[in-house]
Formats: structure tokens, C-alpha cells, sequence
């Protein structure tokens, strides 16, 4: 998009169309990546709440892209490489770092113990992730908590 139009003038009309879009379509995907995330939500705590515990911030300071989920018994580490060879990339620790330092302190400054930040994943929530990708996922981590 041409935001200079003739002799360096600057089209201000089309920034502000341009910002105005943007704007809209952040709107857009945010929605639909919360849905995802409490459809996520729904599908792996129903008739197995007492296995996962979800982490998360308020909700006006809740990144909806990244989910942090407790799988009690398990570790995280396993339960990653565990959904890894199931074809799903999940992670461990928080996404401020993937230092064994930095996932502790992050954890427990939260409130949560160390045996807690153990078996922490994160799960992230992207533009191509679809409704049955999110039922998958959740069905695989129910698979891989029972198995044990």
C-alpha cells in the first residue's frame, strides 16, 4: 500500500484506514483464538478436572495465545515428548524462558510448588490452529495422563 501519494504529501486517509484494519483484524483473531482456548479448556477438564489444572493470569492480562496447564503426576518434560512423538509440539516452563532458573522462578512466584512447576506445559494457540487440532491435543493429553 502507497502511503505517500504525489509530491511526499502524506495520505493520511490511508494510514488511518490502514491503522483501522489492523485494529479489526487483531480484534478478529483474538476472539477466535479465545474460543479455541476455552474450547481447549472444556475438552481436556471434562470427567478428568481432577488431572489438569490450568494456569493462567486474569483475564484482562491473559495472553490468549499461550495456556499454561499442570498435569498432576506427570512430568512435564515427559508429557512433552510424549505428545512430540504423537505429532503435537508442546513446551515446558514459562515463555519468559526456557532456563530450569527462570521456569522456577516463574512458577513459584505464582504460587505454585516445585513439584507443581514439574509438570507444567504450555500450550500455544496460533492463526492456523483449527477447532479439531484443539480436540485432538486435548484427547491425546487425556490418553497420555490415563496410560500411566
Amino acid at each position: 500500500m502507497n502511503m505517500v501519494s504525489g509530491g511526499g504529501t502524506v495520505n493520511t486517509p490511508g494510514i488511518a484506514a490502514f491503522v483501522g484494519a489492523a485494529l479489526k483484524a487483531s480484534h478478529v483473531e483474538r476472539e477466535k483464538v479465545m474460543a479455541l482456548r476455552n474450547l481447549f479448556i472444556t475438552q481436556l477438564t471434562k470427567e478428568m478436572d481432577h488431572i489438569f489444572r490450568i494456569v493462567e493470569a486474569p483475564f484482562n492480562w491473559q495472553n490468549p495465545y499461550v495456556l499454561g496447564v499442570i498435569v498432576k503426576g506427570l512430568e512435564g518434560q515427559w508429557v512433552m515428548l510424549e505428545c512430540n512423538r504423537r505429532g503435537f509440539a508442546i513446551s515446558t516452563g514459562s515463555a519468559c524462558g526456557q532456563s530450569v532458573h527462570l521456569k522456577a522462578n516463574t512458577l513459584l512466584a505464582m504460587g505454585y510448588s516445585q513439584e507443581e512447576q514439574k509438570e507444567f506445559i504450555r500450550i500455544s494457540f496460533g492463526r492456523n490452529t483449527k477447532g479439531e487440532d484443539v480436540k485432538a491435543l486435548a484427547n491425546t493429553l487425556k490418553e497420555i495422563a490415563q496410560s500411566v
